[in-house]
């Protein structure tokens, strides 16, 4: 008579494991696609940030110093020196006329160190014409005068109100006695008026009278008049005087 067989006793174990792996296998397949829609789901959101542009006006120049004063360079503009040999090199090229100026250094009043005076001279051994600088209220400096022995203006005076035709006098020598006369109103490069004076030609002062005539622009209060003599190989300024006038 046959034995009947053994009952396996590994089967339910088997299927216990399978059926815990496929558990295991599930979870890990929800947990991957709760990742995936987390890191898919909803909008983007990008933000801009706005650009802000910001233009930035220059003041117009507004002049603090007393215009009633200077000579050079034009108060009413925005043109400053801060070392006097450098502004009275650009008077003597400028408006003076020197061809190739010889500019002494600066010296200082001891009284005063804000004034002083600059020589220019048309060559080395030249007679100078005395510039005369002060330091003004934007603590730059400025021409208030200019001075030589060669010509000596009497009429009008520094600081004097002028009207057309304005009578000049005074004394001079010059190359045949001649000293041209030129009359400047603040912000114009060239003169308003102008005129020729005769002195004497000998090294020696003598006495000359003339008038200039002249139209003052719009508006403008102040001037000045510039007297010059010239000669040398350049043909340029010599000698000059220059005195501060108002209108």
């Amino acid at each position: 008579m046959a034995t009947p067989p053994k009952p396996d006793r590994r089967r339910p174990l088997i299927a216990v494991g399978l059926l815990a792996a496929l558990a295991v296998f599930m979870v890990g397949v929800l947990i991957l696609t709760k990742d995936d829609d987390d890191t898919t789901a909803g909008p983007t959101t990008s933000t801009t940030a706005a650009t802000t542009t910001t233009t930035t006006t220059k003041p117009a120049f507004e002049p603090t110093v007393d215009p009633a004063v200077p000579i050079f360079p034009d108060p009413g503009t925005s043109q400053r020196f801060d070392d006097p040999v450098a502004l009275v090199t650009a008077f003597a090229t400028g408006p003076l006329g020197f061809s190739s100026p010889v500019v002494d250094p600066f010296i200082p009043e001891p009284a005063s160190p804000i004034n002083g005076d600059v020589a220019v001279r048309s060559f080395a051994e030249g007679a100078p014409t005395q510039v005369q600088v002060r330091r003004l209220a934007d603590d730059t400096w400025f021409v208030v005068a200019a001075r030589t022995d060669s010509i000596q203006l009497t009429t009008p005076v520094v600081g004097a109100a002028v009207t057309t035709p304005q009578m000049l006098a005074g004394m001079a020598y010059a190359a045949e006695g001649t000293v041209e006369v030129s009359l400047y109103a603040d912000g114009g490069s060239k003169p308003i008026g102008t005129t020729v004076v005769t002195g004497r030609g000998d090294g020696v002062l003598g006495s000359f009278e003339g008038r200039v005539t002249f139209t003052v622009p719009a508006g403008v209060r102040y001037g000045y008049l510039l007297l010059t003599s010239s000669g040398g190989e350049s043909g340029g300024t010599v000698a000059a005087q220059a005195v501060r006038v108002g209108f």
